[in-house]
Formats: structure tokens, C-alpha cells, sequence
């Protein structure tokens, strides 16, 4: 999965050339997060609850923390460098927004001694309103980059090595192969399970596993100086995978 998934972060890096930095972090970020979601389903489907909810946990907190403060780490070699600072707050804001939302159903959750049905329907209306809360920070996220800016970071970066149709059927081959290799991972967890806590596993390795590309791509992307496209990666992942594989999952 790990060079598979660092195939899809260069393929998915070539594409941003193309859109910008501020939609093209969010488009590697994305298909970044394919492996992740096909690992979460495939482990739902097998009745492996635990896994899929620390092992979502780990992510956001391994992007929000791990990857992200390498990725400034990596940036200190340009120093004077900016980031934009309208799509950051708005990262941030959709964070929030999404802790606060998971705060309400815990807190209905610790009530009841068991998950009752208004309980269960309040989970998936709160989901709903997730999914649609992140197309709207997507939307502005584009607004926020214009067309001259775009134009100026495409210029600002080297030349890409892939052409459009190229790259978009790499990157579906690519997810189509990570999702196989998904699958042997997954029947293979109750075998590893007898030796690790089910808590390490999810919080700390598939998580690492999963989140291979967006390590590599943030920290390459951080190192040349684009750090708008590195904390897209970074913490726009954990933003992708707060507010819209928490709630896919739950849905």
C-alpha cells in the first residue's frame, strides 16, 4: 500500500499543477484519502467497529499534528514564506464546526446507557449536515483562489510531467489497485489483533499506513516552497476526513 499510495500523491501532484495550489492540496488530499475510506468500509463491513473509529481518530490527528508540523519543519528552509490566510481560517472554522458536532451526539451518547432510535437519527442528520457543510467550504476554498493567483502559482512552479487524461486514469488504476491491497489488509487485522491492542493498530498504523502519500507530498511540496499546497495536505486532509469520512462512515 505504502509505494502505491506514494504513486497517487505524484500522480495527484501533477494534477495540481494544472488547478493551483490552494485546489490542488485539496484534490491530493482527496484522492490521498481513497486508501483511507476503502480501508474504513471494508473493516465496517467485517464488524471491526473499533478499528474504523480509532483508526479515523489517528488520521485527523496524524495529519492535524504529525504531517502538518513536518511539513512547517520542512518549510524553514524558505524562509519569508507565506500561506493564505482566509483558507486557513476557513480550515480551521470547518474543524471546529465538526468537534462541536461530534461533542453533541457523545454528549446524547453518555446520556442513554444505550444508542436509541432518535439517538441513531440524530447521528445521521448531523451527518448530512457535515457532508453539506464540507461542499460549502469547498466551494470556498476555490473562491478564495482567484484566477490571477492561480495563474502566478502555476508559473511560480516547475512544469509537470503528466498530461490531464494521463493522470486521471492513473489516479483511478491507482485507487482501483490501493483498494485490492485494502482488502488483504483488513482480513489480515484479526491475525496481528491477538498480538496488538486493537487501539494501537487503528490509532497508530493504519493511520501511518494510510496517510504514506500525504506524508511524502507534504513534506516534498513544504520543502519547495508551496506552502499553501502543503497545508492543504495537511490539515485540509484532517479537515476531509472530519467532516466528510466521519460522517460517510456513519451514513
Amino acid at each position: 500500500i505504502i509505494p502505491l499510495a506514494g504513486m497517487l500523491g505524484f500522480v495527484a501532484d501533477q494534477l495540481s499543477h494544472y488547478l493551483g495550489e490552494v485546489f490542488g492540496g485539496l484534490l491530493v488530499a482527496s484522492f490521498a484519502n481513497a486508501p483511507e475510506l476503502i480501508l474504513s468500509v471494508l473493516a465496517l463491513q467485517n464488524r471491526q467497529v473499533d478499528i474504523v473509529e480509532v483508526s479515523l481518530v489517528g488520521s485527523v490527528v496524524s495529519n492535524a499534528l504529525l504531517v502538518q508540523g513536518m511539513a512547517f519543519c520542512a518549510a524553514c528552509k524558505c524562509p519569508g514564506k507565506m500561506f493564505n490566510k482566509h483558507a486557513a481560517q476557513a480550515s480551521l472554522i470547518q474543524f471546529t464546526l465538526c468537534v462541536s458536532a461530534l461533542s453533541v451526539v457523545k454528549s446524547v451518547l453518555s446520556i442513554n446507557s444505550y444508542t436509541t432510535e432518535g439517538t441513531r437519527r440524530a447521528s445521521y442528520g448531523i451527518s448530512a449536515i457535515l457532508i453539506l457543510g464540507y461542499c460549502c467550504y469547498f466551494y470556498l476554498q476555490l473562491k478564495y483562489q482567484s484566477a490571477p493567483q492561480k495563474a502566478d502559482e502555476e508559473s511560480s512552479r516547475t512544469q509537470p510531467k503528466l498530461a490531464v487524461p494521463v493522470a486521471m486514469i492513473l489516479l483511478i488504476l491507482l485507487t482501483t489497485l490501493i483498494s485490492f491491497h485494502s482488502d488483504f489488509l483488513v482480513s489480515s487485522l484479526s491475525t496481528v489483533l491477538v498480538k496488538i491492542p486493537a487501539t494501537f493498530v487503528g490509532l497508530i498504523m493504519i493511520p501511518i499506513i494510510g496517510n504514506a502519500a500525504k506524508h511524502w507530498t507534504a513534506l516534498r511540496e513544504a520543502y519547495a516552497g508551496q506552502i499553501d499546497l502543503a497545508m492543504g495536505v495537511a490539515f485540509g486532509s484532517a479537515v476531509q476526513v472530519a467532516r466528510f469520512l466521519f460522517p460517510v462512515i456513519v451514513l
